[in-house]
């Protein structure tokens, strides 16, 4: 008998470890295709503004010049060669900036798809091979029904984390509603910004690398809170996790970020009012002035 559970409990242990290497697996993959629509999204918007056609020359149609973004897409009164270039990358770097969005959504989709199985193991208290592994056919299939209806993802909390992260990433910068300017100008600037969020997911990895994600079966059996620990006595956050975790890491990501999305929050809204913020270095380089000095 101790040998039987020492051996059930070695193999769990082993599924464990398999099941969270497909977890962190899942996690990459969103955080480099979240990377790159964000790295796109700052790339396209530089760009743009580069490109604004009054700095071209004769390109550019007396209307448009000083008018606000107005690239040679826009603004163009010839079928230039700059034209068809500005063009060019323009649509392909939206082209990959959606893609990466979609592409990014669908990885949301499959790694919710994992959790609402993890939390059907945890609420039926089956695993997948035990069902497979029953030979009975009508018991298999009641055990399927059981571990099926054991947790609804449209009952549970799981279901607004889930829609949350859809629309995190949805809410992306889409150049055609840009030239319409307005209130569509704004609304294209806040979700050049917004675009940011993204990075949340850098926490999030950082967490699930960490030995109280690899170990949080047992310290959850431990404290009888099962394996999603969120009570210490007090409330225990994935930030606090991972800062104790990694505090130097924290601190230089935490600095990192903050510089780099308040210059380019800068760039974006006072490029086209302030001469001294026409262009990203020199946003990065009042922001690192302000976070190492008085400012």
């Amino acid at each position: 008998s101790t040998r039987l559970r020492s051996n059930r409990r070695r193999n769990d242990n082993k599924r464990d470890v398999e099941w969270d290497n497909i977890v962190r697996t899942r996690n990459l993959h969103l955080w480099i295709f979240s990377l790159v629509g964000l790295i796109t999204a700052i790339a396209l918007s530089y760009f743009k503004w580069s490109e604004r056609c009054w700095q071209l020359g004769d390109v550019c149609d007396e209307k448009f010049v000083g008018a606000v973004n107005a690239t040679l897409v826009t603004a163009t009164i010839a079928n230039t060669v700059n034209f068809r270039t500005t063009e060019f990358f323009i649509e392909a770097g939206q082209a990959v900036l959606t893609g990466s969005t979609l592409v990014c959504v669908f990885q949301i989709y499959l790694l919710y798809r994992l959790r609402l199985r993890e939390r059907r193991r945890e609420w039926s208290g089956l695993s997948e091979m035990e069902i497979i592994d029953d030979d009975d056919e009508n018991t298999s299939n009641e055990k399927k029904g059981f571990f099926r209806d054991s947790y609804d993802l449209w009952k549970s909390s799981l279901r607004w984390q889930y829609l949350a992260e859809v629309i995190l990433h949805l809410i992306h910068p889409i150049v055609y509603i840009e030239p319409h300017g307005g209130l569509y100008q704004t609304i294209y600037e806040v979700t050049e910004i917004f675009i940011f969020v993204r990075l949340y997911l850098l926490l999030r990895l950082l967490y699930i690398h960490s030995d109280i994600y690899k170990f949080r079966h047992n310290i959850g059996v431990h404290l009888g809170t099962g394996a999603n620990i969120t009570v210490f006595g007090h409330a225990v956050s994935t930030a606090k996790i991972v800062f104790y975790k990694f505090p130097a890491l924290v601190v230089g990501a935490l600095t990192v970020s903050t510089i780099s999305v308040s210059a380019y929050w800068m760039f974006v809204v006072e490029r086209n009012n302030n001469p001294q913020f026409v262009n990203l270095e020199d946003c990065l380089w009042f922001a690192w002035v302000s976070v190492s000095s008085i400012g």
